[in-house]
Parts: C-alpha cells; sequence; structure tokens
C-alpha cells in the first residue's frame, strides 16, 4: 500500500471474516490468501504472488509423532482454522478435524494436547508461539504445499486504485 502511495488502514480479523469482508465491501482486499479455482472469480487478484509459505504438520517436540506422508495424518486430530483452505480440505476428506476461530487457538491446543498436529505456514507458527510467549516446542513432520499468496481485493474495488497496486505489486 505504502509503495502504491495509498492511505489505507490494517485491521487484523479472522481469516473467515476478513475473508467474507473483502468479498462484500467494496475498496476491501484480504492477505494473505491463497489463490484457488474456487476463489478466483470471487476477487480482483494483485498479481505476482506478494510471497510464499510453507503449509506443515506441526508437532510437539515431545509427542514423537513422524509422517512419511499426506496419508499419515489420517489417525490424527487436526487443528485448523475457519476459512481456511486446509480447513475444507480435511474436512472434505472425513478426517477428524478441530476448528479453530482463528490461528492462535491452535497454539493453545497443542500447548494442551487438544490436537495432535496443526496445520500452519511454518513461520507464522513460530512467530505465534514468541508472540503470545509460549514456550512449547514444536517441529514440522510433515510438508503438505508450499504456495503463493496474494492480496486479494473486492470486485468493486476503485480501477486506479487496482492499477496502483498492481504496479506496486511488480516493484515488489
Amino acid at each position: 500500500m505504502d509503495k502504491a502511495g495509498l492511505s489505507y488502514s490494517l485491521d487484523l480479523y479472522p481469516f473467515a471474516r476478513a475473508f467474507d469482508m473483502a468479498k462484500s465491501l467494496p475498496n476491501v482486499c484480504v492477505f494473505s490468501i491463497a489463490r484457488t479455482p474456487e476463489r478466483e472469480s470471487q476477487f480482483i487478484w494483485i498479481a505476482p504472488a506478494l510471497m510464499q509459505i510453507r503449509r506443515v504438520f506441526l508437532a510437539r517436540d515431545d509427542s514423537h509423532i513422524a509422517l512419511k506422508s499426506l496419508d499419515d495424518a489420517k489417525g490424527y486430530r487436526i487443528g485448523t482454522y475457519n476459512g481456511d483452505a486446509m480447513d475444507k480440505y480435511f474436512k472434505s476428506l472425513n478426517w477428524d478435524v478441530d476448528t479453530a476461530p482463528d490461528d492462535v487457538n491452535n497454539l493453545y491446543k497443542l500447548a494442551l494436547n487438544r490436537i495432535d498436529l496443526w496445520v500452519d505456514d511454518e513461520q507464522v507458527a513460530y512467530y505465534l508461539i514468541e508472540k503470545n510467549n509460549q514456550k512449547i516446542k514444536i517441529h514440522s513432520v510433515y510438508t503438505i504445499q508450499t504456495l503463493d499468496v496474494y492480496l486479494a481485493c473486492n470486485p468493486n474495488t476503485d480501477a486506479q486504485t487496482i492499477a496502483k497496486l498492481m504496479l506496486a505489486a511488480k516493484k515488489l
């Protein structure tokens, strides 16, 4: 936004709420969001992607969980958050999914052994541990996917704003 020369406010919301706001309110964007076929027509996608994330299963160090494939995770309680693509994906497989309203709740659930595996971007997970002064020791047990994430804007966002954002994204 700064590179585009735009004035803006930055507010943090649970993903599902931010997603709905960006879908329904002009001049509202959501970051970071994976670009999926289901979402493609719902937004104007600011391209190129602004960053790449690595989605992983995280486990407590004392759990001794080791996964060699995605299917190896099937028998575990998996922590996801509402509105996330991984939440929908694992539910579609009928796996044991424990959905949280936001990502930080999964940190607490893992610390309390309420879930076995936490699905998150690896960097975000470690950031949340530090930010919330948690002493839990975790590690990545399986990489689910590496994907590009975008800034996605409501289709009724001002065309000049979109043009400025696209130009700024190309310069990053």
